[in-house]
């Protein structure tokens, strides 16, 4: 496509002058002959939506990027094609942006780049709240109007149509180099927190003059944001609030879930490092959908500890609902969309105070499964499980426990100390075991009071734990540079292991079952039943085509979620046989107790029964705290860890 000249008209529009040029395609300005308003027409490259469906997925996202209303956010008109041409109309900004205003200027006053920057992020947040993820937030997108006001431009919407499940397909590298994070660079899954990793960039340029990582060539500059720490722009100007050190080091963590969990958090933190105002709103998760967090075990999360454990206090049923914008009944929808028959086998509710039965017609009815009460807990919440009336809560980068009364919902004094890296929980006859992949061991806990029974140094830091008919079994990294992971079963009386497989490919995690122990792989969305005493493999099962989240043993399977898939499967446990079906956005933890199976939804923050002998959901989704994860069933509740808030909730579906 070549350019068009002044004069000429394109899609209705009459081209005025040319008004930049990026690598997604050239933008204009022009004016709508029909309506005679002046645009900005942005002209995508036809060579970057080459194919029916990523074109749909253009025009889809384009749509959605056109409903955000924020006044930070840049209008988009509409959307549409011409001749094969994909093409947006935008609000046409008269002004300069904050590229040209440093390089005209030199670093901006600390307080009125803390200002933009906190305008840009309230932008991003309403972006990822829509799930919406920008991909190429840099100064020269930050358009500012005479009087400061921030407009955050160029969202990338034919970015998004260049990747699959978030990641990037060959040959394509989205981003500018100057401001793009290390996991765009890996090429791996892009989410919200790769916008906050370039605004933190977009900071640091702004107080100091100059991008975050200068090297003299490309190759140096990626290696840099790949590995080098971040720098401190008190080291370039002198006088700075240290604090803006602390600001940018963490937005520019290399870890995604080590930076601030929203973009708005970061602006907040920006402004009060200035001393103009103080962070009074607790940091969350707003992304919902594609720009979610992809939360996993495996990954380390920093952030604020909340109140102490030894403060906060349990509470009941909130007061308030929480509205989550109308997510269940998109998921509904959805579930209609795909011929789906979900059961509505139970009212909802999510009334203050404490909790009451739910009025129905039938006296005789069973209550509305709902949340009853909270706890908070110190730290994320990354694994639960209950063992004879103490409910077992994990925080992986906190070296203790908080054990829960099941029947008070109350905290206990003691807090078992086992060590970091607790990932995983996992029950036989005698107890409770820990896996640690930081200390590189397995605690055995005394389900009674939290007492250490036992302690078993690995070779290396397990990946999962399982339990089968007496057996201890353990999924473990790679010891060393060229060895494989080993599936390996554990004698408990003497600490040793006795059996040892190496496995071909990364383990996700074990699931132990009567008729063997499953390994889901992680490099690939695939799980092997091996024999137990030969550690052959038995059976292999391929789940959708993108990476597996958790999963459980019950009723007779092996149930698997598929958070980038929205589905939850069921695999027999004897003949291997799947049957998959919608859930709510982003499962990820799953529970199975008897005929009881429930999973959580990490976007629409809500967990759903499953039907064990449909695999389809069954009764409403029931509303927990935000950003559900790990779940753990007993007779008559559910408990879920709920890693925003630093909560565990207790879900009641049954009578006592």
């Amino acid at each position: 496509m070549g350019e068009l000249a002044p004069g000429a008209v394109f899609a209705g529009h009459r081209i005025e002058e040319m008004a930049g040029r990026g690598g997604m395609g050239v933008v204009y300005r022009a004016t709508h002959v029909a309506l005679g308003r002046t645009v900005a027409l942005k002209v995508i490259a036809p060579d970057l939506i080459e194919d029916e469906s990523t074109r749909q997925r253009f025009l889809r996202e384009s749509k959605l990027a056109a409903s955000i209303d924020h006044p930070n956010v840049i209008p988009v008109y509409y959307a549409g094609e011409e001749d094969g041409i994909a093409f947006l109309a935008m609000r046409f900004v008269r002004g300069e942006d904050l590229r040209s205003l440093v390089r005209g200027g030199g670093p901006l006053e600390p307080g009125r780049a803390a200002r933009l920057v906190a305008q840009a992020a309230a932008a991003l947040d309403a972006a990822h709240a829509s799930g919406l993820v920008h991909r190429d937030v840099k100064p020269a997108n930050i358009l500012l109007t005479a009087s400061d006001h921030v407009y955050l431009s160029d969202f990338g919407l034919s970015k998004h149509t260049l990747s699959v499940d978030g990641e990037t397909h060959s040959g394509h590298w989205v981003g500018t180099l100057d401001y793009v994070a290390p996991e765009q660079i890996r090429g791996e899954r892009v989410d919200a927190r790769a916008d906050v990793y370039a605004l933190g960039c977009v900071l640091y340029f702004a107080l100091t003059g100059r991008p975050p990582f200068e090297r003299e060539d490309d190759q140096a500059k990626l290696w840099a944001h790949l590995s080098a720490p971040p720098p401190r722009p008190t080291d370039i100007v002198h006088g700075l609030p240290a604090e803006f050190d602390d600001v940018v080091a963490r937005a520019l963590a290399k870890l995604p879930g080590e930076r601030f969990p929203s973009a708005g958090d970061l602006g907040r933190a920006a402004l009060a490092a200035t001393g103009e105002d103080d962070v009074h709103q607790r940091e969350r998760v707003v992304a919902v959908g594609a720009a979610a967090p992809d939360e996993t075990p495996t990954e380390s999360t920093s952030g604020p500890e909340g109140v102490p454990a030894s403060e906060a206090p349990t509470r009941q049923q909130p007061t308030a609902p929480r509205r989550r914008w109308a997510v269940v009944a998109g998921a509904v929808s959805v579930l209609a969309a795909a011929g789906v028959a979900a059961v509505l086998a139970f009212g909802g509710s999510d009334s203050g105070g404490t909790p009451t039965p739910t009025p129905t017609p039938d006296s005789g009815a069973a209550p509305a499964p709902a949340v009853d009460a909270t706890v908070n807990v110190a730290g994320r919440p990354n694994a639960v499980t209950v063992a004879d009336g103490t409910v077992f809560v994990t925080h992986r980068d906190e070296p203790r426990l908080t054990l829960i009364d099941e029947d008070t919902a109350e905290r206990r004094k003691r807090r078992p100390e086992v060590g970091l890296g607790s990932i995983e929980l996992a029950q036989d006859r005698r107890g409770v075991w820990v896996a640690l992949s930081t200390a590189r061991a397995l605690v055995e806990l005394d389900p009674d009071n939290g007492r250490e029974l036992n302690r078993i140094d690995l070779p290396s830091p397990p990946r999962s734990v399982a339990t089968r008919s007496g057996e201890l079994w353990v999924g473990l990294a790679a010891a060393g540079a060229g060895e494989p992971e080993t599936l390996a079963r554990v004698d408990v009386d003497s600490g040793q292991i006795v059996a040892s497989y190496p496995v071909s490919s990364r383990i996700h995690s074990i699931v132990a079952t009567p008729r063997g122990v499953w390994v889901l792989h992680r490099d690939r969305p695939q799980m092997t039943r091996r024999d137990p005493a030969t550690g052959a493999a038995e059976k292999r099962v391929s789940i959708g085509t993108t990476r597996l989240g958790d999963a459980v043993y019950g009723a007779g399977a092996v149930w698997v979620t598929s958070p980038l898939e929205d589905t939850v499967s069921r695999v027999d446990d004897r003949s291997g046989a799947k049957v998959s079906s919608l859930v709510g956005r982003r499962p990820n933890g799953i529970a199975a107790r008897g005929s009881q199976v429930w999973v959580s939804s990490f976007i629409e923050h809500t967990i759903t029964r499953i039907d064990a002998r449909t695999s389809r959901p069954a009764g409403k989704p029931v509303e927990v705290p935000l950003n559900p994860y790990a779940l753990a069933i007993t007779p008559d509740s559910v408990w879920v860890t709920a890693v925003a808030e630093g909560e565990v909730a207790r879900v009641r579906y049954g009578e006592r």
